[in-house]
């Protein structure tokens, strides 16, 4: 398939959740009321710092596809992109699938480190870059992971001529569609 007749137009297809986000998703009822209480545990703690220096990180450098992932990506979810195409002859296919990065939805927010008045003890514990300039506030998401930052990946390709591929912009933040997706071949 694909001749240049076909018409095709990238939508938005699924949300992943990552491990991180489907544990509180999973165990909300226990920790719904100790949200500041549980992310002063190590174990998450560590995982927002690692968010947040990743976040800022890709925010200052920008992103190319060519990037080597982190290991905090694996922190992150994915949004799911598809590129349906429809042939001259009116018949529709699954031309490309990609996902993005999002912050995972931890806590009440995608934004599980500026909720919380954190002891001096674990303050320490928080790198020095990780504050604001003169300020005793963590940056946290005052760094978002905006779209042209956000890593992205290219996936069933099927043998798709790399020349063709998304390079720097992500066509699906321009290029959406409204197609009902409901008769879509996968």
């Amino acid at each position: 398939m694909n001749t240049s007749k076909d018409s095709c137009q990238w939508y938005f297809h699924n949300y992943s959740s990552s491990q991180w986000e489907l544990e509180w998703y999973s165990n909300i009822e226990k920790l719904q009321n100790h949200i500041c209480e549980i992310l002063t545990q190590t174990s998450h703690s560590s995982k927002s710092i690692q968010l947040l220096q990743r976040v800022i990180d890709l925010n200052q450098n920008g992103y190319l596809p060519s990037t080597v992932a982190a290991a905090a990506d694996n922190l992150l979810s994915r949004m799911y992109y598809r590129q349906q195409c429809v042939s001259a002859s009116g018949e529709k296919y699954i031309r490309l699938e990609a996902y993005q990065l999002i912050e995972p939805l931890i806590g009440l927010l995608r934004d599980p480190l500026t909720i919380c008045t954190f002891t001096n003890d674990f303050i320490k514990l928080i790198p020095k870059d990780l504050y604001i300039h003169g300020d005793e506030a963590l940056f946290s998401k005052r760094h978002l992971l905006l779209t042209p930052a956000a890593p992205y990946a290219v996936i069933n390709q099927n043998n798709f001529p790399k020349a063709e591929l998304p390079q720097l912009t992500q066509p699906w933040t321009y290029k959406r569609s409204q197609i009902d997706d409901s008769k879509i071949i996968t």
